[in-house]
């Protein structure tokens, strides 16, 4: 655990004048359960993350296991303004990963709409992994 930080306070600006980011500086893990539900906003950037999972031999004790999880972090936009998601799906970080290798998105700049494809049969083994529909959104100028 890290110390504490000190806060000069005679440097401190007044808070009272500043304004609040659009963005919420924690993030909820997105699990979509139907074909078809999607998310349209932009993608912040990839970061690892600590996640708890239940494996096969650890699900008739209860017990659970922390790992590491590289996850795709997002804002949507909502009426109230943009709600700060994460997704972990290895095909989803690839795809997104990939899109920045290449110039088609860029963090933060780049609005986006992610919609769930529901499970695939992976070629290289009996599992499914989910699937993922990434498109960028063209927005159009006013008339």
């Amino acid at each position: 655990m890290q110390a504490l930080a000190t806060v000069n306070l005679k440097s401190i600006p007044n808070l009272d004048e500043a304004k609040e980011d659009v963005v919420s500086v924690g993030s909820e893990y997105w699990t979509p359960e139907n074909v078809g539900e999607s998310k349209r906003g932009f993608v912040l950037g990839i970061e690892v993350q600590r996640h708890e999972r239940q494996s096969d031999d650890t699900k008739s004790t209860g017990e659970v296991d922390m790992i590491e999880l590289p996850c795709v972090v997002f804002a949507e936009q909502t009426k109230e303004g943009f709600k700060q998601y994460s997704n972990g799906s290895k095909r989803l970080v690839a795809m997104i990963s990939d899109g920045v290798t290449s110039g088609r998105i860029k963090y933060g700049e780049t609005p986006l709409q992610i919609k769930y494809a529901g499970k695939k049969k992976n070629k290289t083994n009996a599992f499914k992994s989910d699937a993922w529909d990434v498109r960028t959104l063209i927005i159009q100028a006013a008339a």
